[in-house]
């Protein structure tokens, strides 16, 4: 069980464009100091990673004492065609939320789930 607390939540599309904004001065900034920007290959969200963290501190180093990110919400859809549930659908297999907790007083309890068997 998790309280998402001060959540930078990437569903809302206001925040999505803060962070897309972000990125491309991040980048800039980092291609006029001439330093290598990481990629973002298969399953390895380098550059996702390094955006992230650089917001966190920036949000960090400009707000109030005590008000920073406890947590940050995305959405992962893949986006191969036969991962669709049914053809033409916007629904896919394996899209799922994506949550980083960063303040682990947001976790307020951890147990375990046992699997449900599939039916047909």
């Amino acid at each position: 069980m998790i309280r998402l607390g001060r959540c930078f939540d990437l569903l809302d599309p206001t925040n999505a464009k803060t962070l897309k904004t972000f990125n491309r001065k991040l980048v800039a900034d980092m291609n006029k100091e001439k330093l290598k920007i990481p990629k973002n290959v298969r399953a390895h969200k380098r550059l996702d990673c390094l955006t992230l963290n650089a917001f966190y501190g920036a949000v960090e180093n400009n707000s109030e004492p005590n008000d920073s990110v406890d947590t940050c919400r995305a959405v992962y859809v893949p986006t191969q065609t036969q991962d669709r549930l049914w053809e033409q659908s916007w629904l896919y297999q394996d899209t799922h939320i994506q949550l980083c907790v960063r303040n682990t007083a947001c976790i307020l309890g951890v147990w375990m789930v046992h699997s449900i068997e599939e039916t047909d």
